[in-house]
This record gives structure tokens, C-alpha cells and sequence, in this order.
């Protein structure tokens, strides 16, 4: 599949707005950066909203994150951890995107603004 075709537009910023909070997708969300990042989203839960996470293959920290922000989507690079994690998918109804093509693809969900 081509990825340029398969791709999404992002949808226009609204970091600026004051009646909307900004939907991240955060990539290393286990990371040191990814965890920066979803302290700011944990203290500013008016201003941000961690809709999409993707790991490598931390997938117990990926679960703690999943109860705690509730994102629409969650991909794991390391295949083999994703098919452990999926049964946790669905019973979180979060959807699962596997495998670092996969993982990409979510960079371009409809509903964010803004990638880490």
C-alpha cells in the first residue's frame, strides 16, 4: 500500500482555540519525552488529550497509560508484544495498530493535531 495515498490530512490546529483542548498522538509514549509529554497532558486536561499512544513494546506501561487517558488508538511497534496486548484492546475498546507501518498510519488520525 502506498502510504502517501493512505494517509489522512490532519485537521486544522486548534491549539489556539480557547474552547477546545488539543488531541496529541504520542509516539514513544513510554519514553522519557512521552512521559514529559503526558505529564503536561495530566496537568492541563483542558488544553490537552492524549488520543492516540504508541510504544515499542512497553506494553504494561501502555496499559497504565490506556486506563489513565483513555485514547482512541494505541500501537505497539514490536509485533509480537502487540499480539499480547490485544485482548487488553478490546476490552478497553481502544483500537490497535501493529507493527511500525501500522504505527505510522496513526500519525494521521482524523482527530489529531498535533504529533510528539
Amino acid at each position: 500500500m502506498d502510504l502517501a495515498k493512505a494517509l489522512v490530512p490532519l485537521a486544522p490546529s486548534r491549539t489556539l482555540l480557547p474552547h477546545g483542548a488539543a488531541n496529541l498522538a504520542i509516539f514513544g509514549a513510554s519514553g522519557s519525552i512521552g512521559a514529559s509529554t503526558l505529564d503536561i497532558v495530566r496537568r492541563f486536561p483542558d488544553r490537552f488529550r492524549a488520543k492516540v499512544l504508541c510504544v515499542h513494546r512497553n506494553i504494561q506501561a501502555l496499559e497504565k497509560m490506556v486506563r489513565e487517558f483513555k485514547p482512541e488508538a494505541v500501537g505497539i511497534a514490536d509485533e509480537s508484544a502487540c499480539a499480547e496486548f490485544s485482548q487488553l484492546a478490546r476490552q478497553y475498546s481502544v483500537q490497535l495498530a501493529c507493527g511500525p507501518e501500522e504505527c505510522a498510519y496513526l500519525a494521521a488520525h482524523p482527530a489529531i493535531d498535533t504529533v510528539v
